[in-house]
């Protein structure tokens, strides 16, 4: 990594327990330290032996506590979305009523069919039910017929593209990734939601909210939640402004960071600086006057300049 103090380069190891590790420090500091020329990536391979399943459940709180038990089963899928009744109905795999949750698992090296059924089994003893024709298991290179994991794929990729046809037609549209505890979750999730309906009721008149797990964790789950609401011609930026504070403030209320995987930059930047204790603030603020005195590289990204400061 190139700086205007100098040049920072770190070793290639598979890991380490002598101090800070700097590799983690600076990938995520969003160019505000220095600019990275050189990196090693791990490589794996590719994985095509492959099990997969859509489930349907009818009770929403039974579908995250069967998600929680599975993030802490040890079978460690390489995909477990759990999906919302309205989130699922537009990416064409739900009926709008079912909370929805996609399964996989895949390997370069041993089948994962036994993984998958008992992770079905859990599934079944929490309620959810499923079809043999939306089970999909790969054990070699054969190619298996689109299951309801692609046809959600598919739709996901084209959501962008959505996104930017329905901005250009007036309609207000935001996301939200963040992640908390199991603990937490039930303050959590209705806490951001609330926020979210009465920021959407207040701007907008009226809106959808929708959300799916992007990720589990034995501690908790990522939670991605989608705001659309209609649009006031020529208010558009005001009301998103209004959604997009009164989310990001509830967030931080309730324990969760403002990114989980996204990034902080300019959008995020002053509720990343409201989650940040001061004292952690002010050492960023220190490596970055240390590394860049000038303070030129990516202006105004996660954190800012100390006022009164040169």
């Amino acid at each position: 990594m190139i700086t205007p103090k100098g040049i920072i380069e770190t070793r290639e190891i598979p890991s380490s327990g002598d101090g800070p590790d700097a590799n983690r420090f600076f990938i995520g500091s969003e160019g505000i330290f220095g600019i990275i020329t050189e990196a090693t990536v791990r490589l794996q391979n590719i994985p095509f032996i492959k099990a997969s399943a859509l489930v349907k459940f009818a009770d929403e709180k039974a579908a995250i506590e069967v998600t929680r038990r599975l993030s802490q089963s040890g079978l460690n899928p390489a995909n477990a979305r759990l999906i919302s009744p309205m989130e699922s109905f537009s990416m064409g795999i739900g009926n709008g009523m079912d909370t929805v949750l996609l399964l996989g698992f895949e390997s370069h090296d041993h089948d994962q069919e036994p993984k998958l059924r008992r992770s079905l089994e859990i599934c079944r003893e929490g309620g959810g039910t499923w079809s043999e024709s939306d089970v999909s298991i790969r054990k070699g290179h054969e190619t298996a017929a689109p299951g309801a994991s692609e046809r959600w794929k598919t739709n996901f990729l084209r959501a962008p593209y959505i996104r930017n046809t329905l901005v250009r037609c007036g309609i207000i549209t935001e996301t939200f990734e963040t992640v908390t505890t199991w603990d937490n979750f039930d303050t959590f999730h209705p806490g951001v939601v609330s926020a979210a309906e009465t920021a959407v009721r207040q701007a907008c008149g009226n809106g959808i909210i929708m959300w799916r797990f992007t990720h589990i964790y034995p501690d908790g789950p990522v939670i991605y939640y989608t705001v659309i609401a209609p649009g006031k011609r020529g208010e558009e930026l005001s009301q998103w402004d209004t959604i997009k504070a009164a989310v990001s403030d509830a967030i931080i209320a309730h324990g969760g960071p403002i990114t989980h995987h996204h990034a902080v930059g300019r959008d995020h930047q002053p509720w990343f600086e409201k989650q940040c204790s001061p004292v952690f603030m002010s050492v960023l603020q220190g490596i970055k006057s240390n590394l860049d005195p000038g303070w030129m590289l990516n202006p105004g990204v996660l954190i800012r300049r100390p006022s009164g400061k040169p």
